[in-house]
C-alpha cells in the first residue's frame, strides 16, 4: 500500500514538474515574440522618421521657393507680366504629403 502511494506521489510530482517546464517554455516563447515585435516596431519607426525627415526637407525647399516668389510679386517693379510668368512657370500649387507610414508591425 505504501509502495502504491509512493508511486502515485512520484507520478504527481513528475506531472507538476512537466507542467512547470511547459509553462516556462510558453513564457520564453511569448518573451521572444515580444522582443521580435519590439525590434520590428523600432525598424518601422526608424523608416518612418527617415521618410518624414525627407518630407520636411522637401517642404522647407518649397517654402523657400514660395517666399522668393512672394518677394518677386511684392517688389515695386512687379507688373502683370511678372505675375503671368510666375503663375505659368514658377509656381506649382501642389501639396502631396503622402504620409504612407509603415504600419506592418502595428497591424
Amino acid at each position: 500500500m505504501t509502495y502504491a502511494m509512493g508511486e502515485i506521489v512520484l507520478v504527481v510530482i513528475g506531472i507538476l514538474i512537466a507542467l512547470q517546464i511547459n509553462s516556462l517554455n510558453e513564457e520564453n516563447k511569448k518573451e521572444k515574440l515580444k522582443d521580435n515585435y519590439i525590434k520590428a516596431f523600432q525598424t518601422d519607426l526608424k523608416a518612418d522618421v527617415n521618410l518624414l525627415e525627407g518630407q520636411i526637407a522637401n517642404f522647407n525647399e518649397e517654402l523657400k521657393k514660395n517666399v522668393a516668389l512672394a518677394k518677386r510679386l511684392s517688389a515695386p517693379f512687379a507688373n502683370s507680366d511678372t505675375i503671368i510668368k510666375i503663375a505659368r512657370y514658377k509656381f506649382t500649387p501642389f501639396f502631396n504629403p503622402s504620409n504612407e507610414l509603415n504600419l506592418n508591425t502595428l497591424e
